[in-house]
């Protein structure tokens, strides 16, 4: 009879400490899943496809357009030719950044910056249309534009210096540092007291834009620690 009690009380024991073991194990998965997104299976694998696949979308679209520049300039007549197809590409991965639900700010920040990039090469093109000429002062005016297109090259996809490019700090300052220095002499020459003040303003806008943003490229690049 002692046997049958000592064997049912081991039992009971182990019973119980099973029992204990597992609902703490039961409480280690529920507090490490405290305060952590879960992701729902075959839903949550597809948006983060989805979401790669935008990103890369995104960054071949930039580089795209980064394959305009050449030189400190870069191919406006190419882009024109070419704006109903960018501008096509450009909504379908709006499109597709629209699906990536929740939605990401890094992603968001990217298709700002493709955007704004084609918004602005758009623009030149537009500006560069109504010059009567390109020489002279309108050549001038043309090249200081061009100069600014030619500048966001040295850009990421999200629209940050790319400390990765080539020769950052040396194409940037003796590339085209030096170009807008030449061109100011340029303008300066052609100039005189006739020349209408809109034009001098023109001129005055662009190269003001191109001075501020070699400053924070050359900043940038000599605080990572390159090299000229």
């Amino acid at each position: 009879m002692k046997l049958i009690f000592s064997v049912v009380s081991v039992a009971v024991v182990v019973l119980f400490r099973s029992a204990a073991t597992a609902a703490v194990i039961s409480d280690d998965k529920h507090d490490n899943l405290i305060g952590k997104p879960v992701k729902v299976g075959r839903r949550a694998d597809a948006n983060e496809i989805l979401s790669r696949q935008a990103e890369k979308e995104i960054k071949e679209y930039v580089s795209d357009l980064r394959g305009y520049t050449i030189g400190t300039s870069w191919l406006p007549d190419s882009f024109g030719a070419d704006a109903e197809q960018l501008r096509a590409e450009l909504d379908s991965i709006a499109e597709m950044v629209a699906k990536v639900l929740p939605e990401e700010p890094r992603l968001l920040a990217q298709l700002r910056y493709a955007r704004y990039l084609h918004s602005k090469m758009s623009g030149a093109v537009e500006k560069l249309a109504n010059f009567p000429s390109m020489g002279g002062i309108y050549g001038c005016i043309s090249e200081a534009v061009n100069l600014n297109i030619g500048l966001t090259r040295f850009r990421n996809s999200e629209g940050e210096p790319d400390l990765l490019a080539a020769n950052y700090v040396h194409q940037i300052r003796y590339g085209f540092e030096t170009t807008l220095e030449n061109l100011k002499i340029s303008f300066r020459r052609q100039i005189s007291a006739n020349t209408p003040s809109y034009l001098r303003e023109l001129f005055n806008h662009e190269v003001l834009n191109a001075r501020l943003t070699i400053d924070e490229l050359l900043e940038a690049g000599i605080k990572a620690g390159l090299q000229m």
